[in-house]
């Protein structure tokens, strides 16, 4: 008890400040590709002569591939304890040069988790700042690039501002004042699978050999089922809709945003403002977000509230066309999209009973939003190139945002519920 007791309590290592500024700037980065092709979409579509649908899928690659390869960096940090052992650090460097963002991002957000057992929503909502200034500056960095340079030097660009994502991964490392912690757990976990194997095998030998065909095999498919994260954490998998649909509006929002100002007639040098607009008062929405965790408010209730704004908003997003209009609606929007893209998160951490089990979490929490990113641009393209209209691509994200407001409502009974039972 007293060992996990020491476990969660938040590091003292000044370091943690540096794997802030790394998600941090990982974060800048994906919302700022995302948004930038936002801006590059309408003349890729020229360029190439394709539609939206192909499009959408090529635009979510960066998005996708930084949350699929969670599950390989998971993989590799398990694999570092039984095999690779202290050469696994410089393989993911190695590994980072070649995917970069990719396979920076994963390792990064589970250190900060190292560093801030405790405090983890805070701080990793203290992050997604970059994700909001990303999008707030590189739109109008990538815009300014394409017309003064070209598609070509524009791309160049946004491709070195990228390169930062290696600097990032680069200075990955665990605190400190808990890693001796951690290797003494580690070893009292070794000298009791050691012992239980030990246990098993000796009772092996004494039991009847018939016994080991069916119910074994039945026994180990159950012990395999039952260590997946959606069994060990059962109030985990009960939000991950909340989460995939999360994912799917936020990019989706974000690559179609000025798009469909220009398709209501905006002239695209004022459109591509419209995702500045949003940053900024996202900014504002991650203040009082970080205000209202610091005041331990209950955050599926935030989250409730914000889905219910964001739903409303896209349902009325292209009744007029006038700048002003779509101006306050991105306005609103960011303010409560950049709410909302903590949840999975937030989520995440506010599911999970064990800290043993929270590595295993956020990778499967980004192979779930790398889904959401696919199927959001992918199905947000297809639904554009049947209608033709934005209007039913917006009206797609408000529908989505109540769905993600009736499963958060029902996970906070069920945790209520289960609160209640233990209490009596």
């Amino acid at each position: 008890m007293a060992s996990t007791t020491t476990r969660l309590q938040d590091s003292k290592d000044k370091w943690r400040y540096v794997i802030v500024l790394s998600k941090f700037t990982i974060m800048f980065l994906d919302a700022g590709l995302a948004k930038s092709f936002g801006v590059l979409l309408p003349v890729m579509i020229t360029r190439y002569n394709t539609d939206y649908k192909t499009m959408g899928i090529i635009c979510s690659m960066p998005a996708t591939l930084v949350n699929f390869a969670a599950s390989l960096t998971h993989a590799l940090d398990k694999l570092s304890g039984a095999v690779l052992g202290k050469f696994c650090p410089f393989l993911l460097q190695s590994l980072d040069l070649c995917f970069g963002m990719a396979l920076s991002f994963l390792p990064v957000f589970v250190t900060l988790n190292d560093y801030f057992p405790v405090s983890l929503v805070f701080y990793n909502t203290l992050t997604l700042f970059g994700l909001t200034l990303g999008a707030f500056c590189l739109p109008v960095i990538v815009e300014r690039s394409l017309e003064a340079y070209g598609q070509r030097v524009a791309f160049l660009i946004l491709g070195g501002i990228c390169l930062h994502a290696v600097a990032c991964g680069a200075v990955v490392r665990p605190p400190t004042d808990l890693s001796e912690l951690k290797q003494k757990e580690e070893e009292m976990k070794r000298e009791g699978q050691l012992i239980e194997d030990s246990t098993g095998s000796s009772l092996a030998t004494n039991s009847v050999q018939n016994m080991e065909t069916s119910s074994g095999c039945a026994k180990s498919l159950l012990q395999r089922l039952t260590s997946l994260i959606f069994f060990s954490e059962p109030k985990f998998g009960l939000v991950t809709p909340a989460v995939f649909l999360t994912s799917y509006v936020l990019y989706a929002w974000m690559l179609f945003l000025v798009p469909q100002a220009e398709w209501l007639g905006i002239d695209p040098s004022r459109a591509v403002f419209l995702s500045s607009i949003a940053g900024i008062s996202g900014i504002f929405g991650r203040i009082l977000f970080l205000v209202l965790v610091r005041w331990e408010l209950n955050s599926t209730l935030i989250f409730v509230h914000c889905c219910l704004i964001c739903s409303v908003s896209f349902f009325v997003l292209t009744l007029k066309a006038t700048y002003v209009y779509q101006a306050v609606n991105a306005s609103i929007q960011g303010f409560f999209m950049f709410i909302i893209d903590s949840l999975p998160h937030a989520m995440t951490k506010k599911t999970v009973r064990r800290q043993e089990n929270v590595s295993e979490a956020l990778s499967t929490m980004c192979i779930i939003s790398g889904i959401g990113a696919l199927f959001g641009d992918l199905l947000s393209g297809l639904i554009f190139d049947v209608t033709g209209s934005y209007t039913v691509v917006f009206m797609a994200f408000g529908l989505a945002e109540i769905v993600i407001l009736v499963n958060l409502v029902v996970s906070e009974i069920f945790d209520r519920m289960n609160r209640s039972n233990v209490i009596s």
